[in-house]
């Protein structure tokens, strides 16, 4: 992707769908992505030296991207750009995430075997490899139901590594009716 805009407008097509995954084992969840999910899946938190992105809500910052109000240009300048470069250059990877045949799945991710993690409620990563590494879009778990948790892109298997992985046999897309707000 070429910038945090094009990452919102094809984020934009990920909403108001069930995801139902059914994995090797007859292990099956339904996912569903929200506006606020997206700010947290590109790591925009981690820019502190932008003030929108520290005080404004989530989904406020997901409309603000696509309004234009927050611009490619400012995340770009921030000094911590280079901590989510990759997951803006490699973001349009969720949507193959998200066919069964070009992805594979680790549940029940044991963090302890990641030294250093942040990801304390992932349960499921969905990865794939891509150039010298990996994409990952990991789904959490916090006991209410899964959710889309970040998304990030590493050149080492560390995230792989000694996991519980089976394969996705198939994922299916049902479409929701959108809400519509008075």
């Amino acid at each position: 992707m070429k910038d945090i805009r094009e990452c919102a407008e094809l984020y934009s097509t990920l909403l108001y769908k069930d995801y139902i995954f059914t994995l090797e084992g007859d292990i099956r969840f339904k996912l569903f992505f929200k506006d606020r999910n997206f700010a947290h899946l590109l790591g925009l938190g981690k820019l502190f030296d932008i003030e929108q992105l520290q005080t404004q809500v989530p989904a406020k910052i997901y409309k603000d991207i696509l309004d234009g109000d927050i611009t490619h240009k400012m995340i770009f300048n921030s000094y911590n750009y280079n901590r989510i470069e990759n997951r803006i250059q490699h973001f349009e990877e969720i949507t193959n995430m998200l066919d069964a045949d070009k992805c594979k799945i680790i549940i029940d991710f044991d963090p302890k075997l990641v030294p250093n993690t942040e990801l304390k409620n992932t349960e499921y990563i969905l990865y794939r490899p891509i150039k010298n590494g990996y994409a990952h879009f990991t789904i959490g778990n916090k006991g209410h139901g899964v959710y889309p948790e970040t998304f990030f892109y590493e050149n080492t298997k560390r995230y792989v590594s000694g996991q519980h992985l089976l394969d996705v046999q198939n994922i299916e897309v049902k479409e929701l009716r959108r809400k519509i707000h008075k």
